[in-house]
């Protein structure tokens, strides 16, 4: 669920398509639908407890269960659809009274009960084709579900939609500008020089090559210095301080956030870094020769070319990657592919592709989701340190980065 800042505030909680469908038939036992139900307030709280918000639809028998809607947190969205506004209009005040009582906000296509207000004007993209003209010209509150595409979110974010869901990392179409800001240019030829085994003195140089990046490394490091009672001497022992592991990792990061244009950006940003903290992860958890720092890069930089607006061949022409790490973006083979697989699967909901890379790797799937759901949570964590931290630049060039994060 995006907001109208382009970020991730949330998510849109939906049965499996097998659940819906047993939820469908009236034989289903009424333990078995309890059961669902159960499953959807609990990833519910669990995801206000990480301070997301929550969206979900329920069943009609649902909606008027008070012991469930009594489960739900405060602001939790509830879906309503066409045919389930019909039933609600006819109903009591006691089920609104229900609604209100537990903080909860209604999104439907129309107003649902005249005793309680939708807070929401609730729209679905698969109602419509995929080119016509949707948005009602009002100033209602409107969430957008079940949009397909990177450019329908971005274009509900622009007409100022108050949260949106769908694919937001499937293009429609191949991005095609070939240009990409200096910083960009200048980090990536420093992730580049450590991923080609250059020394220290080296990467340092091409640091002091660029008054901006030298400035954000020596925040990033500033807490280090603290630990030492003493300021850095210089570029060299700052970049030797981190070390190239965590310059990997520093340097993805700032890739990631060094350009804002799309509306979505931060959304972007968000999902490339969760996806090389879970690489990341996964590596670490098999204990093998897999390079975790640069199976980082291969997660976070499988979403560049959406980022910087470019064709991914020419994202990564930018900094030479490892062939395993090509060929998985690129190919979507080789031994570092079941890695990505794994992002994929868990993204899109696909068990299929999830328990494919598992097997490749000889991980258990729950160990894969434990390890996405912190994975989630530290790359929000890094975003928000890092937008902070820019609100308290001063001066060209003085924005800090977030300070690296340890690999444990």
């Amino acid at each position: 669920m995006i907001d109208r800042s382009g970020g991730i505030v949330g998510w849109d909680l939906q049965l499996s398509a097998r659940a819906a469908e047993r939820l469908a038939r009236r034989d289903t036992p009424r333990v078995l639908r309890e059961a669902y139900w159960f499953a959807l307030a609990q990833a519910a709280r669990e995801t206000a407890d990480a301070a997301r918000r929550v969206m979900l639809g329920l069943p009609l028998d649902a909606l008027t269960d008070a012991g469930l809607l009594g489960q739900l947190p405060a602001r939790t969205i509830v879906r309503v659809n066409e045919e389930q506004a019909d039933e609600l209009a006819a109903m009591d005040a006691g089920w609104a009274s229900r609604i209100e009582a537990g903080g909860l906000l209604l999104a439907a296509p129309r107003q649902a009960n005249r005793a309680v207000n939708c807070a929401f004007r609730l729209l679905d993209a698969t109602a419509r084709a995929p080119h016509d003209p949707w948005l009602p010209g009002s100033s209602e509150r409107r969430v957008v579900m079940n949009l397909r595409t990177y450019e329908e979110v971005s274009e509900m974010v622009r007409s100022g939609v108050e949260f949106c869901c769908g694919n937001f990392v499937l293009a429609a179409r191949r991005p095609e500008a070939r240009q990409v800001p200096p910083l960009v240019v200048n980090a990536a030829s420093i992730l580049s020089a450590i991923i080609s085994g250059r020394s220290s003195r080296e990467v340092a140089d091409r640091f002091k090559a660029d008054i901006g990046l030298s400035h954000r490394l020596l925040h990033a490091t500033r807490s280090a210095a603290l630990a030492l009672n003493r300021p850095l001497d210089s570029i060299h022992e700052a970049v030797m301080m981190l070390g190239a592991r965590e310059l990997y990792r520093w340097l993805s990061v700032l890739l990631m956030s060094s350009d804002g244009r799309s509306t979505i950006a931060t959304a972007l940003h968000e999902t490339a870094l969760a996806r090389g903290r879970l690489l990341e992860l996964l590596a670490l958890a098999r204990g093998r020769d897999d390079p975790a720092e640069q199976l980082f890069v291969t997660g976070a930089f499988s979403l560049l070319d959406l980022i910087l607006n470019v064709p991914l061949e020419v994202a990564l022409a930018l900094t030479p990657l490892p062939p395993h790490a090509t060929e998985a973006l690129i190919g979507e083979s080789g031994p570092w592919w079941p890695y990505l697989a794994i992002a994929l699967g868990i993204e899109r909901d696909d068990p299929a592709k999830l328990e494919a890379g598992c097997a490749a790797l000889n991980i258990d799937p729950g160990t894969a989701v434990t390890a996405s759901n912190q994975a989630r949570d530290w790359a929000a964590h890094t975003l928000r340190h890092l937008r902070g931290a820019e609100g308290q630049a001063t001066g060209a060039g003085a924005q800090r980065a977030p300070a690296p994060a340890q690999a444990g």
